[in-house]
C-alpha cells in the first residue's frame, strides 16, 4: 500500500484532474497488488481480473443490532446511498427497477449499494468499538 501511494505522488503530475485523484490512486494500488499477485508463482489467482462479475451484494448480520441506531445511521448517509438502500431493501426493489426509477445504470444501483452497506458496517462497527 505504502509503495502504490509513493508511485502515485511520484506520478501526481500525470494526473489531469485533481478531483479524480483517489479514484486514479485506488487504481494504482489495484494494479500493483494484481501484479505481485501475478509475480508470485506459488500463488493462484482464483478469479480472472478482466472477467469479475458485478459487485456482489453484502451479507448484513443483523445479531444484536440496536435497531434505533441503525435507523439513525441510515438517516444521516448521503442522500444517493440512503435512497438506494431504502428501495433495495423496504421496496424490495431490484437493481434494474431502481436503475430506472432513479435514471441509471442498474450497475450505479448495485455499487451505491454495496457502498451505502459497507459504510453503514462501519459506522456500526465503529460506534459498537466506542461502547465497548
Amino acid at each position: 500500500m505504502q509503495e502504490s501511494i509513493l508511485k502515485g505522488f511520484g506520478r501526481l503530475n500525470e494526473l489531469k484532474e485533481a478531483e479524480k485523484y483517489v479514484g486514479w490512486q485506488k487504481m494504482i494500488a489495484v494494479r500493483m497488488a494484481l501484479n505481485i499477485l501475478r509475480s508470485k508463482k506459488s500463488t493462484e489467482l482464483l478469479f480472472d481480473v478482466n472477467e469479475m462479475p458485478d459487485a456482489a451484494e453484502p451479507e448484513v448480520e443483523l445479531q444484536s443490532l440496536d435497531v434505533e441506531l441503525l435507523k439513525q445511521k441510515i438517516e444521516d448517509m448521503p442522500h444517493g446511498y440512503r435512497l438506494v438502500l431504502k428501495l433495495h431493501l423496504e421496496e424490495e426493489m431490484s437493481h434494474e427497477e431502481i436503475g430506472d426509477h432513479l435514471g441509471i445504470n442498474a450497475s450505479t444501483s448495485r455499487s451505491q449499494y454495496c457502498r451505502a452497506i459497507a459504510k453503514l458496517k462501519n459506522e456500526m462497527l465503529n460506534t459498537h468499538a466506542k461502547q465497548i
